[in-house]
């Protein structure tokens, strides 16, 4: 699970950094996760992205499998992938 924090700048819910060790380095077959409110701080605490779909996009990029506040707003970019 990605922290609420930012990591050289830039929020961990859009850093690839996660996905880099957990997956890429260690070999984990495991779902990352973003936080509970995570993808809503990327608009409101890091004003990082303008909506919630940039700001799920971007999560996605970075390799983050699924965010913890499912509801329909959030969900939609993640579904696109499937």
């Amino acid at each position: 699970m990605a922290a609420y924090n930012a990591y050289n700048g830039i929020p961990c819910t859009t850093h690839s950094i996660l996905n880099d060790i957990t997956i890429e380095e260690w070999g984990l077959d495991e779902i990352i996760c973003t936080d509970g409110g995570a993808l809503r701080m990327l608009i409101s605490g890091h004003k990082y992205y303008d909506d919630i779909e940039l700001a799920a996009a971007a999560s996605i990029k970075a390799g983050y499998h699924l965010p913890m506040s499912v509801t329909a707003a959030f969900a939609a970019p993640y579904k696109e992938i499937e």
